[in-house]
């Protein structure tokens, strides 16, 4: 699938309380843009896993 519609994937599942499918969708994309980067932070902190998600704001920076 392309990049839109994995992120799009994210957004949902994430919307739906679904963290682990969306972090499914985002390890799917081989090459991962801003905006995948950002749907997947966003979706851990809003699911309750701020750690998680200042983990991988610090991963995409390495």
């Amino acid at each position: 699938m392309g990049e839109e519609v994995e992120v799009a994937l994210m957004d949902m599942y994430s919307k739906c309380g679904a963290p682990d499918e969306a972090m499914k969708s985002f390890d799917d994309i081989s090459t991962k843009s801003v905006l995948a980067w950002s749907a997947m932070i966003v979706g851990l902190a809003m699911n309750g896993l701020s750690r998680e998600a200042l983990d991988s704001f610090a991963q995409k920076h390495l």
